[in-house]
């Protein structure tokens, strides 16, 4: 894609690590959503060939950078591809790194149950309950996902 070839080319004159990093991390999130589709019954589609590109480009950023977003991004990409042992680490290094991530712990939750490991599962859902409920008891704006949440009156 255009958007591919733009950054692909930034590759090229970056001259620090973390440059290079971000622009891996740019090109693993156009190819996962060049493969993301949102279906009429509100579910995604993937399309697996791009989410593997994604990952493929997400784990070159790895090389040069870290972060939570960028080892979440993994985490769920491998979930998608079915390496669920990978999902889970690279799940609980994002969450290592930035604990507040209620959707990486619900893409842990979905893991572990994929996995059987069904106390895990709970564990995972019931820390997005204490997060929750940690944010409504200091009525500060948290965050899930993307969406703001604002606690309190």
């Amino acid at each position: 894609s255009e958007a591919v070839a733009v950054f692909q080319e930034g590759l090229r004159h970056a001259k620090i690590p973390e440059q290079r990093g971000s622009l891996f991390q740019e090109i693993g999130t156009t190819y996962y959503y060049q493969g993301y589709h949102l279906q009429p019954n509100g579910l995604a589609e993937y399309d697996l060939r791009m989410v593997q590109k994604s990952v493929d480009a997400y784990e070159q950023a790895s090389r040069y950078t870290e972060g939570a977003y960028l080892y979440g991004n993994l985490g769920w990409g491998y979930y998608l591809l079915e390496d669920y042992d990978r999902a889970v680490a690279h799940g609980q290094r994002a969450l290592t790194l930035d604990p507040k991530l209620n959707y990486v712990r619900m893409n842990l939750g979905i893991t572990f149950l994929r996995q059987h490991r069904y106390s895990e599962s709970f564990q995972a859902y019931e820390s997005i309950l204490k997060e929750l409920n940690r944010c409504w008891s200091s009525r500060s704006t948290c965050t899930s996902d993307t969406i703001p949440i604002t606690c309190g009156f």
